[in-house]
């Protein structure tokens, strides 16, 4: 058997790692991660098969950025997720308008669309409570001793 992470050649200068991770097997090149489907053994892939995978996942990341713009003042980038398009807003999600199109928008659009006050989106967390009791106690009968 193999060591795991292991190299499988080089891929535009930089080298392609295999390993095993907490979510299963990846292709790791240049800080990205791209999963390794069960189609194939971590142990044994090969340099193609990895570069297919790795391949897949640079296209899809290309794919997800609708525009970009970078001036002094604000960083905006408008990307696809996974419930819709949103903005990147000098590192804040912020939800869009159901009437905004993403795909048509300028940066005058998304100018406005801060200066709107639209809240970025932050995760929630939940703590779990623990089942309450009763309000209402029992009274325990006395016990006759005979």
């Amino acid at each position: 058997m193999f060591n795991l992470p292991r190299t499988v050649g080089e891929y535009e200068g930089k080298d392609m790692v295999i390993g095993i991770g907490r979510f299963g097997p990846y292709v790791k090149w240049n800080n990205s991660f791209a999963s390794i489907s069960k189609d194939f053994d971590p142990y044994t892939i090969q340099f193609e098969a990895a570069k297919e995978i790795l391949e897949t996942k640079l296209e899809a990341d290309k794919k997800r950025t609708i525009n970009e713009w970078k001036d002094s003042e604000h960083h905006i980038i408008l990307l696809r997720g996974r419930y819709g398009a949103y903005a990147k807003i000098d590192g804040k999600n912020i939800r869009l308008p159901k009437d905004f199109d993403a795909e048509k928008a300028t940066k005058k659009d998304c100018i406005a669309l801060i200066n709107t006050g639209t809240k970025a989106t932050k995760t929630k967390t939940t703590k779990k409570i623990a089942p309450k009791k009763s309000a209402t106690k029992t009274k325990k009968k006395p016990v006759s001793k005979k």
